[in-house]
């Protein structure tokens, strides 16, 4: 079977057109979901102090970060 360049393109355009609609409508369930969580656990992520350091793994981490393995 040999794809034409316009069953290929249409092919690519189809998957794209897709794509985005799936992403249009599944973008504010997404958001409702994620308010429901963070209502529900009342905790978000920015709440707490952490360290950023990327380099953390090498023991640089202030002992006042919250750590969620610990708590």
């Amino acid at each position: 079977m040999h794809l034409t360049a316009f069953c290929l393109s249409a092919c690519a355009i189809l998957a794209w057109l897709a794509k985005t609609v799936y992403e249009i409508a599944a973008t504010p369930w997404t958001y409702a979901v994620v308010n429901w969580l963070t209502r529900t656990e009342k905790m978000d992520v920015y709440d707490v102090p952490s360290s950023l350091n990327p380099f953390g793994v090498f023991g640089d981490v202030e002992e006042s970060s919250y750590n969620a393995a610990r708590a």
